[in-house]
């Protein structure tokens, strides 16, 4: 049986629009993030989803309460930016300039002062994705989460490699469709 799931992104925040690094800090949406959440579910209000998963911040329950009952985990939470969270790449390069050449010359190993790796997110999201392929569940799945972690687990469930997650985006309210049968997974659509 196919599983469709659905990989959506929070609703808009205030540190989305400065486009600053946020990770686990716990921001609410802001006034059109609230109303993105509406619309998104308005969208997708013809499905009926045998499963709401969401990472536990504000911004994430707030985008996946309107699609109804939902079980919050933990490792669909953003990637730990530690003491650069919600920065911006300008005010980081500013505040630790070396160390910021490092991050950007290996993304996906090197984890920010007190935060954590690309790998390390894709480690425990690769956890969360084999457990709920391995349980069965089919029918269609929802995944309220935030921008770094939706493209590890798109990218995971279409085979690719973790550098490749970063060749793609998704806009916050927007989600992304990914069929998975047997033997492949189809990304369906992207930004709806």
């Amino acid at each position: 049986m196919d599983t469709n799931i659905y990989v959506i992104r929070h609703g808009e925040t205030d540190s989305n629009i400065r486009s600053a690094c946020l990770g686990r800090k716990d921001v609410p949406l802001n006034d059109t993030g609230r109303k993105q959440a509406s619309e998104l579910a308005a969208r997708l209000s013809p499905i009926t989803f045998s499963r709401i998963y969401t990472s536990p911040l504000v911004r994430t329950v707030s985008t996946a309460a309107p699609l109804g009952g939902m079980t919050v985990d933990e490792r669909l939470i953003e990637r730990d930016y530690g003491s650069w969270d919600d920065m911006t790449f300008d005010e980081i390069k500013r505040a630790a300039p070396e160390e910021f050449i490092r991050w950007q010359e290996n993304l996906m190993l090197t984890a920010p002062p007190g935060g954590e790796s690309s790998f390390a997110v894709w480690r425990r999201v690769s956890e969360f994705l084999q457990e709920l392929l391995k349980s069965g569940v089919g029918g269609n799945i929802a995944i309220v989460t935030h921008l770094g972690t939706a493209r590890h687990i798109i990218a995971y469930l279409l085979g690719l490699m973790l550098e490749q997650s970063w060749l793609f985006t998704l806009e916050n309210g927007r989600y992304a469709k990914i069929t998975v049968s047997e033997d492949k997974a189809v990304l369906s659509a992207l930004n709806l």
